[in-house]
């Protein structure tokens, strides 16, 4: 997964830079990320003029989209970006059997 994100060259390549095993005792794990979990690192780059914004929880249309650019199954893609959600996934499945196929309340099937 993180091979098709991209993430995995970059941060194999960046560790490697740094020695962070030997340096540091940090690993990657098999989905990139870093280990032991109290690890944390990061580069911040500031400007007196910046200004800094949060994003909202994403919906389930989104989810879909991002899964059919990214050609992966829609629950794949909801397990990588759980954390971003703005509905249970599992509460949109038992919802999509109930109705017939639709994943979501929508004008025809309006959750009552």
């Amino acid at each position: 997964m993180a091979d098709r994100l991209g993430l995995s060259p970059n941060r194999n390549a960046l560790f490697a830079l740094l020695e962070a095993k030997r340096c540091a005792g940090v690993c990657l794990t098999e989905t990139y990320a870093m280990w032991p979990g109290s690890s944390v690192s990061g580069l911040y780059f500031s400007r007196p003029e910046s200004r800094y914004f949060g994003t909202g929880k994403i919906e389930r249309g989104q989810v879909e989209d991002y899964a059919r650019r990214m050609g992966w199954p829609v629950g794949e893609a909801e397990r990588w970006l759980a954390p971003l959600l703005n509905y249970d996934p599992r509460a949109a499945a038992a919802w999509g059997t109930a109705i017939g196929g639709c994943c979501r309340p929508c004008c025809c099937h309006p959750l009552t």
